[in-house]
């Protein structure tokens, strides 16, 4: 087992302490607030600059660059080493644990669980390069699918390239399969899975989640179970019933955006400074089946579920408190 952990005083500086305020409140407000920041600025320059002819013509080149190979390209190591990511680690902290080696021929999926608030574990470990990803696994380049509106963000969509990130779309997740030495990160449960997420709580939505299962038959590609512990635990939220009028429209409001708009709080609007430890277990093998059956998805699915429900009893006694009062419940 690998486990990279980057320690934090106990008491740290004061300059240390606002600076990790600060990185996580400069991420939060980007992740918040992007959509309007980004749709702000690009109509400041088109109605009230000479530049709006810059701003077409980018937007023409983002249209045709959305599925492009070359897209994938844009992985920055030096925008992976940014200092604010290191900062906004450190505010948690938040580590990484490796419990088996990857085969350098081959390619990868990591199952990611839970969605959580913001996936900050899957976030700071995969797409920066603050607890050393790029040394525990050496031999493979992550990338994020994600939802397909990031990427129609003006700043927004150069950061995400830079990081790691793609659209969620077949023919980029195709691509990034048939790339030597790559590991494509799905947060299966998705935004649906955030509504669920409450301190000490870990529900993961798996049940009725297929198609990456599929989708890994069809690449020959293992699947590799990843839980992040401690990452419900970093914000709470106001409990909205199934079936009211507000939860309605949350669920409006995600389908159309992708992102689950949640009535949060934590210390103030920032999260709790709670351990968080992202845990990546053994990959599981299969064999390349262009054309699946329906009967090969669900053995392989239930197969990963059982590892999965493995992984979490295994690993829950060291990384998390009160252990024996949490229990995971699969949706």
């Amino acid at each position: 087992m690998h486990v990279v952990e980057r320690r934090t005083d106990s008491c740290p500086s004061t300059l240390k302490w606002h600076l990790q305020t600060l990185a996580c409140g400069t991420v939060l407000l980007t992740l918040g607030c992007g959509f309007f920041i980004s749709v702000s600025i690009v109509l400041y320059i088109l109605l009230y600059t000479r530049f709006y002819p810059l701003v077409i013509l980018y937007y023409i080149w983002v249209w045709y660059d959305t599925d492009s190979r070359a897209s994938l390209e844009r992985r920055s190591p030096r925008v992976r080493e940014w200092a604010i990511w290191r900062y906004l680690r450190d505010y948690f902290p938040v580590r990484l644990v490796k419990t088996a080696e990857l085969d350098p021929n081959l390619n990868y999926i990591f199952c990611t669980f839970p969605h959580g608030v913001l996936g900050i574990g899957s976030g700071i470990n995969f797409f920066t390069n603050a607890n050393k990803v790029d040394t525990v696994f050496p031999n493979h380049k992550s990338y994020l699918a994600t939802v397909n509106y990031h990427f129609k963000l003006f700043y927004i969509r150069e950061i995400g390239h830079a990081l790691g990130f793609c659209p969620a779309t077949p023919k980029t997740v195709s691509n990034v399969l048939s790339r030597p030495n790559s590991v494509l990160v799905l947060i299966i449960g998705g935004a649906a899975e955030a509504f669920y997420s409450r301190p000490g709580k870990y529900t993961f939505f798996l049940s009725q989640r297929k198609g990456f299962v599929k989708m890994a038959l069809k690449h020959g590609t293992p699947l590799v179970p990843v839980i992040t512990f401690g990452e419900p635990d970093i914000y709470d939220q106001v409990d909205i019933p199934e079936g009211s009028w507000l939860r309605r429209c949350q669920e409006f409001i995600r389908k159309i955006t992708g992102v689950a708009p949640i009535i949060l709080y934590g210390n103030g609007p920032l999260p709790y400074r709670r351990q968080t430890t992202t845990v990546v277990g053994k990959p599981l093998p299969l064999e390349k089946t262009l054309n699946p059956t329906q009967e090969q998805i669900d053995e392989l699915h239930q197969k990963f579920t059982t590892e999965l429900v493995k992984l979490f009893e295994e690993n829950k006694k060291l990384y998390l408190e009160n252990h024996e009062k949490v229990h995971l419940v699969i949706k």
